[in-house]
């Protein structure tokens, strides 16, 4: 403000400095904006307490010395905070070593036309270690790319994931060597079915279809670290296309959960009462569909202990002992093909067949 005061001029640069400020509802990103003009308004700062210090100290030899000193100790309190955060804040890599192995491995499989279907978090580092194309990654996940490859993982039915995964492939192809950019890829889907509305397709995609010839091998990459952010990946298909209103989904994890008595208890005022069978959310209580038990030996095999509890209950319980994770999430998520695919070896033999299957990740072919 001060030197805006000094420097006019510089109300040109209010548009950047309040795109920065939107960082605090926005995400860390916006704060590039403004660090030039916040470094010059410190930097400005630090010039005028010192010029202030050489003043009260006009006509003694040490008023230089006392207003670069000044500068730097300011310049130093404006600086430290920055170094605390930037020392203390550790990003972990995008794939581990042994993740990375893998993907090395798999490389010599696949070809490098080959398409791999993933989330877009791990679309680079997959085009860079194993030499295969994606379907989205950083730099392409619109809503319209993201809801085929967020279909293909989340849906219950194995056949509709084949199918879209199939067509998704087909018109990223189709698009890319037509130059087509005015339509999205479920519009294409339903111009080659002659549909007009998209409810009839996801309907469509249910059933064995004749799909368009492909050129390329098409692979599932399912790592175990997506189910962090598989709610978030569920929320770009659970959604109606024609509306654009989302749908509801349950999904909580824990790693802080202790139990008592005949309760575990998961935090944010969730209990699961072991005894009933129930979930507890505060005074509610939510029957559980099923309480499942997974663990995966040296090879990535499943050894998964599932019981049945209430056929009216919404809810299941999935529980990761080797990982420490508790997760509660509603039926359609735990039927998706991730959830079913990776923790529970459940694939159609007749769509699927798995290429490598590891504690970490597993990677499935779809047959042709």
């Amino acid at each position: 403000i001060l030197l805006l005061v000094r420097h006019p001029r510089l109300l040109v640069s209010l548009p950047m400095v309040g795109l920065g400020l939107y960082a605090h509802w926005g995400g860390l990103r916006f704060t590039i904006f403004a660090v030039p003009f916040f470094a010059l308004g410190d930097a400005y700062v630090a010039w005028l307490l010192g010029s202030l210090a050489a003043k009260l100290l006009r006509g003694t030899r040490a008023a230089q010395i006392v207003s670069y000193g000044v500068g730097l100790l300011v310049m130093a309190g404006f600086i430290y905070p920055n170094y605390t955060h930037a020392k203390h804040y550790l990003t972990p890599p995008v794939f581990s070593a042994h993740e990375i192995d893998i993907l090395q491995q798999f490389k010599k499989i696949a070809h490098r036309d080959d398409y791999v279907l993933t989330w877009w978090d791990y679309g680079y580092p997959i085009r860079y270690y194993a030499d295969v194309k994606t379907l989205v990654d950083g730099g392409k996940h619109s809503g319209d790319v993201n809801f085929p490859v967020s279909f293909a993982l989340t849906t219950p039915s194995q056949r509709a994931s084949y199918n879209m995964a199939i067509l998704d492939v087909y018109f990223t192809e189709e698009f890319f060597k037509k130059g087509i950019t005015n339509k999205t890829y479920i519009e294409g889907m339903m111009e080659y079915y002659g549909l007009h509305d998209p409810h009839d397709l996801l309907a469509l995609l249910q059933k064995p279809l004749n799909l368009p010839k492909i050129q390329s091998d098409v692979y599932y990459f399912l790592p175990l670290r997506m189910l962090d952010i598989f709610p978030t990946i569920a929320k770009f298909s659970k959604i109606d296309l024609t509306s654009g209103k989302e749908g509801e989904i349950f999904f909580y994890q824990s790693t802080r959960f202790i139990q008592r008595g005949d309760q575990l208890i998961l935090g944010n005022g969730l209990r699961i009462d072991l005894r009933r069978g129930q979930l507890l959310i505060g005074s509610k209580r939510l029957p559980l569909a099923r309480f499942a038990t997974v663990t995966f030996d040296g090879q990535g095999r499943v050894h998964a202990q599932e019981e049945p509890l209430y056929m009216s209950g919404f809810v299941n319980v999935l529980y990761l002992p080797q990982f420490g994770k508790i997760v509660v999430l509603d039926n359609d998520l735990y039927e998706s093909s991730y959830i079913q695919m990776f923790f529970f070896d459940h694939y159609d033999k007749s769509l699927f067949e798995p290429v490598i299957i590891d504690p970490a990740i597993k990677i499935y072919k779809l047959k042709r």
